[in-house]
């Protein structure tokens, strides 16, 4: 059965367990509010105006100790949340909010009501992105477990079991509960969160980490009502797969020139005159190598392009970028290293070339007085 991507977004606020959604419409939301029209189990709060519409979601979090959740459009609708997501996130109240965006080939182009609410946000809330493509799930799980400065207050969460807390006055207890059974069927797992995207429905993203090795498999179009549990099986089995087939290859990354031409260039030097040569010179190149370690079945390898020319003309100079080293894995990029020039290379002149002369000239007739003083001491 075929879904659009709104009635995808009323299904996940419903399997989260949603049923109050503080909303205000507009454009680039509008098929949402459609979908939410003859949803069941989600009661829409309509306010005047955004901010009083965060400001109520977050009161309605303090409350009830649920999570509050709002939907706004793009660019002002977006802008209007940001001092109730700062309130929120200064007084550790639970938060979630859903804003429209432009079109992906409009954003950036300063489209009608284009605002990047993610980066005016970014500071002011634990988390924020666009999840423009289903690949993303997989980068946005990395960068949780591996390089984010509060990665491992996201693997305490993630992988809590239960939790209880009481309200800011003591007198109500709450608990959650954790339904991620990826979490106690491998050893290793390390976090995991369902989701979903407008192109790939239902998503579920898991890592797992042994033996120094870490994986990340994000499942597309899975986890759809009656059939949740499929998704632990497919994930098992595929984390199965990788820790079989898997295994770090290190490969030395070598500069294939260590010299290029200079087409009608002469050495510069500071203390001497350079040789102006027939045709150029040539000069040392460099470039900050380092091995690439990667995750790679036993008949993978990466392939490494050099575009390195031949020459150059004069004059060159020195840090100046003349080509590159590119590392594809499945012809995608994985890394690309820029080389330099070491040194100076000045454009040969005529005037070079006699100065050049006079230098010679200028270092035979020391020679001779070095050797007529001799010849005197001798007598």
């Amino acid at each position: 059965m075929e879904i659009n991507g709104a009635k995808m977004f009323v299904k996940a606020l419903q399997e989260e367990g949603v049923d109050t959604l503080f909303a205000y419409p507009g454009g680039t939301a509008i098929d949402l509010f459609d979908a939410l029209y003859d949803a069941e189990g989600i009661d829409m709060i309509l306010p005047r105006h955004e901010q009083a519409l965060v400001h109520a979601a977050d009161g309605y979090a303090r409350s009830t100790g649920r999570v509050g959740v709002c939907l706004v459009t793009s660019g002002p609708g977006a802008t209007n949340l940001v001092t109730g997501i700062a309130t929120a996130n200064y007084d550790s109240v639970p938060l979630v909010c859903f804003t429209g965006q432009v079109p992906m080939n409009l954003i950036g182009n300063d489209a009608f009501q284009e605002v990047d609410i993610v980066g005016i946000t970014r500071s002011i809330c634990k988390y924020a992105v666009t999840v423009r493509k289903r690949e993303d799930l997989a980068r946005i799980m990395r960068y949780c477990i591996m390089n984010s400065r509060k990665q491992e207050e996201f693997l305490t969460i993630t992988r809590t079991e239960t939790y209880q807390f009481k309200d800011v006055e003591g007198k109500r207890s709450f608990s959650c509960s954790n339904h991620n059974a990826f979490l106690n069927m491998m050893d290793g797992a390390l976090s995991g969160k369902t989701g979903f995207t407008s192109d790939a429905g239902y998503c579920y993203v898991g890592a797992l980490r042994r033996d120094e090795r870490t994986f990340i498999v994000a499942l597309l179009a899975c986890g759809w009502p009656n059939n949740k549990s499929y998704k632990w099986s497919d994930m098992r089995t595929l984390m199965t797969y990788a820790l079989d087939h898997y295994q770090y290859k290190t490969f030395e990354i070598e500069l294939p020139v260590r010299q290029i031409f200079i087409n009608n260039g002469i050495k510069a030097h500071s203390d001497m005159i350079a040789y102006p040569g027939k045709n150029g010179t040539k000069i040392p190149l460099t470039a900050n190598l380092k091995p690439i370690s990667l995750l790679l079945k036993e008949d993978e390898t990466i392939s490494v392009d050099y575009e390195i020319p031949d020459q150059l003309d004069a004059p060159v100079r020195k840090g100046m970028q003349v080509g590159r080293i590119r590392c594809t894995l499945n012809d995608k990029l994985i890394r690309e290293y820029p080389v330099y020039t070491t040194q100076n290379a000045e454009k040969r002149t005529f005037k070079k070339c006699v100065e050049y002369i006079f230098h010679l000239f200028s270092i035979q007739n020391s020679y001779q007085k070095a050797g007529n003083i001799k010849k005197d001491q001798a007598r």
